[in-house]
């Protein structure tokens, strides 16, 4: 029996034999992303910049491959939204290298945690967040630290930043119908003074 035979006998799949590194190769799956996720880019996703929106070519090449931990989070007209900080960008579907989110985003204001005498504390904003490959988790900058070029993980941060959101209302309220016999439009009333009312004052003019 040739190899044609076999696959077909096999029912194998043909999304599980698409090749990751490809830009279309995410489309064939089933699979969507629960978004807002995180992740970074250790290597180029791909040849050439088909996976990268025609607007966003520039950006890309001064962010990708790298250690930068990104939010992705929206998908629109084939297209991922990226960011990272102020910085937007959008890609095709691409090989990445996901990361668990930790509650820290770049802006956060946060307050540092001492261990034990030898870290100076202090209120700050995360400025950069990267992927250590050695740490396998995500170290964080600051905007104002004692070193620049210090680096800090999650348990040695208290997040400031308010994050509450409000759940939208899924209650449903039906739309006011307005009976035109029961309440006539105000223009159609006559302003009359109470009878009693009136009469009082006829007598009180007596």
């Amino acid at each position: 029996m040739d190899g044609n035979a076999d696959r077909s006998a096999a029912n194998i799949d043909p999304r599980s034999e698409v090749s990751p590194v490809t830009s279309d190769a995410p489309q064939a799956m089933s699979v969507t992303p629960v978004l807002p996720d995180y992740g970074t880019f250790p290597r180029t996703p791909a040849d050439g910049s088909d996976w990268i929106h025609p607007e966003d070519v520039t950006i890309v090449d001064g962010l990708i491959p790298g250690p930068r931990v990104f939010c992705r989070y929206r998908f629109e007209d084939r297209y991922y939204y990226f960011r990272y900080g102020e910085i937007h960008f959008r890609l095709r579907p691409c090989l990445w290298l996901p990361v668990p989110a930790e509650g820290i985003d770049i802006g956060d204001q946060v307050e540092t945690i001492g261990v034990g005498m030898q870290q100076e504390l202090f209120v700050s904003e995360v400025i950069d967040m990267h992927f250590s490959q050695h740490d396998r988790r995500i170290r964080y900058r600051l905007a104002r630290t004692p070193s620049s070029d210090r680096y800090y993980y999650r348990e040695q941060l208290r997040v400031l930043t308010d994050k509450t959101q409000l759940r939208p209302s899924d209650t449903v309220y039906r739309e006011p119908v307005w009976d035109r016999q029961a309440y006539p439009p105000s223009d159609s009333l006559s302003l009359r003074p109470d009878d009693d009312s009136a009469s009082g004052d006829t007598r009180r003019s007596e």
